[in-house]
């Protein structure tokens, strides 16, 4: 099964506790930032999910405290996976203020569509993370910097390949790359790749 791009990449998920986090994390509510992340990362494209995933990827850990103690209290048998409905759960039961079942359906309806049905801790991070923090141009270059692993100022097929494993096939990471490529190359530049997480659309130059 599929669990995302930043599964492949980012830290392994923290160590969770083994008693009833799920009670502990509905008392402490949770945090409508991270409602609506998950809910915009569910819409997002699969390449803008990769984006997101290396952006998230040079957080540093007291950025994220708080993403983990979610995590931790939602994986409350630590194997480190969540089932997208145990996050839908988490979201109509936990939320404040409260998210619809049906958006909350929707939401997992969306990533089934993709054929994933769970997601790991660094997926998680990805989607939950603040926008104020991910979307910043120093982060955004710093990730981009990591994908440009050959230093061309351009990502690739490779280089993608490099962020996804083989979740897709050369074919399909072609596709993602060929939705924001602004003049058709078969690559990104930096601008494409924040034009993708920042969710601008294109501006095809003319042959």
């Amino acid at each position: 099964r599929r669990t995302g791009a930043a599964s492949e990449t980012a830290a392994a998920a923290p160590a969770s506790p083994t008693d009833d986090g799920f009670s502990a994390l509905l008392a402490r509510q949770i945090d409508p930032h991270v409602a609506a992340g998950l809910q915009d990362y569910a819409e997002s494209s699969r390449l803008k999910r990769a984006a997101l995933a290396a952006v998230a990827f040079s957080a540093a850990p007291e950025e994220v405290a708080s993403l983990r103690d979610t995590f931790c209290a939602l994986d409350s048998d630590g194997t480190g996976i969540l089932s997208l409905r145990q996050i839908a759960d988490a979201l109509v039961r936990g939320s404040r203020p409260p998210i619809a079942r049906e958006d909350a359906d929707a939401m997992v309806t969306r990533f089934c569509a993709d054929g994933q049905s769970v997601m790991g801790y660094s997926e998680f991070l990805a989607a939950a993370m603040p926008r104020s923090v991910l979307l910043s141009e120093p982060r955004l270059r710093e990730a981009f910097g990591r994908l440009d692993a050959d230093g061309t100022g351009f990502i690739t097929v490779p280089t993608l390949r490099a962020l996804m494993g083989d979740l897709y096939t050369d074919d399909e990471l072609a596709g993602m790359i060929r939705e924001a490529d602004s003049d058709q190359d078969g690559r990104l530049s930096f601008q494409d790749f924040q034009g993708v997480v920042l969710g601008r659309p294109p501006v095809v130059q003319a042959g």
